[in-house]
């Protein structure tokens, strides 16, 4: 078939149109055609349908064959047959098989979403093209780009810190397709700036936790069992300071020991970590824990059954409580570390202790940084020996 098209069509990878196909009797007849284009070989692949009366049935089949094309996932197709350095198809076809397979990379979900919105920005764009000017573009259209946690909920924009994640995926990514396709990659350096790295110094304060307790009654007041459950998950996350994730994988064999008399144990904790290697922490069992886990019949759990969170979908409740205690909404279930952490260090816990606990390594400054925020009263009470020798000498 011979057929003229466009260059400003070829950008797209696609065409649909519709044409005349000579006449039947006194009828007119139409063809519709749907076109893809192959960029190593400078060719259009054509797809056609003959015997439309209506020029716009013609094109509807047209667009009916691209939509349908679309559904089944082989938009990839187009774009790889189009160019094979087609960011969104080197995304599809190679990056994420690495960080998946290659890297076994955990918390791959969280990173396909930073690809995600990747494509979303960079999309028909070739990987050689990709220049520092254009990734500028693109942190100040990330930082310009609201979003919602939740459904019709309240609007936040990326903070500098969350656009660093975002450019140090698309700065592995460049640099993979450099390994692979011999591209160029831009510095990164003028983009990603520690000193933009501010701490969010979201932080619950205890009046708060107290609080989110007390919303765990009111809003679970027919079916205890979840009360029970909602107040044993925060005090867990609290006093212990744990990840999601590591609360999550708790089972009754983590527990190494208990105090009966003292009312306090402790749990050990050994699972991958980011890298895939096998990280431990040791964390104490406080006697408010222990009262809870105790009433809770946690002690008697087999080894294999979890101790504190037996489902991961915990968003929906947990902001639940955290909209009927009337606090900040934009703390998360993360958080919780930063109160933990911030709770122990103004009770004189010392920070090498506290960094155990939390799972960072022993000087790490992120502990300081992100996640002890004093308040006033915690201020107030640490120099209360100090105030008390002034006083003494008076």
């Amino acid at each position: 078939m011979k057929l003229y098209i466009a260059e400003s069509h070829k950008e797209k990878g696609y065409f649909i149109t519709a044409q005349k196909d000579g006449k039947k009797g006194a009828v007119q007849r139409y063809r519709g055609i749907f076109a893809v284009y192959d960029e190593k070989s400078e060719k259009w692949h054509f797809k056609s349908q003959r015997g439309f009366t209506a020029k716009r049935d013609a094109k509807s089949w047209a667009e009916e064959e691209y939509a349908d094309f679309k559904e089944k996932g082989q938009t990839a197709t187009i774009a790889s047959v189009k160019g094979r350095t087609n960011f969104a198809a080197f995304v599809e076809k190679h990056y994420r098989d690495y960080l998946q397979n290659d890297r076994q990379l955990k918390g791959a979900k969280q990173e396909f979403q930073k690809l995600d919105v990747l494509v979303e920005f960079f999309g028909n764009d070739r990987i050689e093209d990709i220049d520092l000017l254009r990734v500028k573009e693109f942190k100040k259209w990330l930082l310009n780009r609201p979003y919602t946690r939740k459904e019709g909920g309240q609007e936040f924009f990326v903070s500098k810190t969350t656009s660093h994640r975002y450019l140090a995926r698309l700065k592995h990514l460049l640099r993979y397709a450099a390994d692979t396709l011999g591209t160029r990659v831009p510095p990164f350096r003028d983009l990603i700036k520690k000193s933009d790295e501010n701490p969010k110094g979201i932080k619950f304060t205890f009046d708060e936790f107290q609080r989110m307790l007390a919303a765990c009654d009111r809003l679970f007041p027919r079916k205890p069992e979840n009360r029970k459950r909602w107040r044993l998950v925060l005090i867990a996350a609290y006093t212990l300071g744990c990840r999601v994730d590591e609360l999550f994988h708790l089972t009754g064999a983590h527990i190494k020991y208990i105090d009966e008399e003292n009312r306090v144990g402790l749990i050990e904790l050994a699972m991958p970590d980011s890298r895939n290697k096998i990280h431990t922490k040791k964390m104490p069992i406080t006697t408010w824990l222990f009262d809870e886990m105790e009433a809770g019949g946690i002690f008697s759990k087999a080894p294999n059954e979890r101790l504190f969170m037996w489902t991961k979908a915990y968003r929906k409740p947990f902001d639940s409580i955290k909209e009927e205690a009337k606090i900040n909404p934009q703390g998360t279930f993360h958080t919780l570390r930063a109160t933990s952490a911030t709770d122990k260090a103004a009770s004189g816990q010392e920070l090498e202790t506290i960094q155990q606990e939390v799972g960072h390594r022993k000087g790490s400054g992120v502990t300081s940084k992100h996640y002890i925020h004093f308040d006033d009263r915690q201020i107030i009470e640490s120099a209360s020996s100090f105030n008390e020798r002034l006083v003494s000498c008076l």
